[in-house]
């Protein structure tokens, strides 16, 4: 008999998250983000429509839908993380609805970055994610 498409293993990692029941918990941002958190959620949308409208300001020409999609998504992985795992968002936050990437990335300072990088090695040792996936990532939250 031929393997259907669903019975082929691609990566034992990924198939292991999502029939592991510890790992079978999700961290990006809920689907009622833009109530709990407007001011990411505008963020965002600024975000999305900067890496798809054209500019006269803009140096390069915008990416397809399809890669900021990706990018969003990202994005949202990370800021979910933010909200649930790290220490610094129990610390620094006063409330959801002043939540904004410049309170978490205040500038583009190398301090900045270590928050990126607090969420790689979660996603290293918590997720045991791939090193494309990583270099994906990574490249879609400092772009």
């Amino acid at each position: 008999p031929t393997a259907t498409f669903k019975s082929t293993i691609v990566n034992k990692n990924a198939k292991q998250r999502f029939t592991n029941p510890q790992n079978a918990y999700k961290y990006s941002l809920p689907s009622n983000y833009t109530t709990i958190y407007p001011t990411l959620a505008t963020e965002l949308t600024n975000f999305y429509t900067f890496m798809t409208i054209p500019t006269s300001c803009s140096q390069e020409k915008p990416i397809t839908k399809a890669t900021a999609d990706v990018y969003l998504n990202h994005a949202k992985l990370f800021l979910g993380w933010y909200v649930t795992h790290s220490e610094e968002y129990q610390t620094t936050t006063k409330s959801n609805k002043e939540l904004s990437i410049h309170i978490i990335l205040p500038n583009k300072e190398r301090q900045s970055a270590s928050i990126i990088l607090s969420y790689i090695l979660w996603l290293r040792s918590t997720r045991t994610i791939s090193t494309s996936y990583e270099a994906n990532m990574v490249r879609g939250l400092t772009e």
